[in-house]
């Protein structure tokens, strides 16, 4: 895949008051093909995910005892057109 097909997702994970949750593992998976990246948020609840394949994609984000979110078949990522995930 050459590298300028690619593409980046990024977000913030809170919790149910819009507070930011630091540290959360978010991974996002490619449901037709496979393809699979995680990477934690930071201090501030963001993270950003690079070099992504188009394609239709699930994004689960988990911290201890917050409840999992996931976000299936929401997002389609889209060649060199960044994504931002607001829910």
């Amino acid at each position: 895949m050459v590298a300028n097909q690619l593409s980046t997702v990024f977000g913030t994970v809170t919790d149910s008051t819009g507070a930011v949750i630091p540290a959360a593992q978010v991974t996002i998976l490619n449901q037709s093909t496979g393809f699979k990246r995680s990477t934690s948020s930071d201090m501030n609840g963001q993270y950003r995910l690079a070099g992504l394949p188009p394609g239709t994609y699930t994004i689960r984000e988990e911290k201890g005892k917050f409840q999992t979110e996931v976000l299936e078949g929401l997002l389609s990522v889209q060649v060199l057109q960044p994504s931002r995930i607001c829910h």
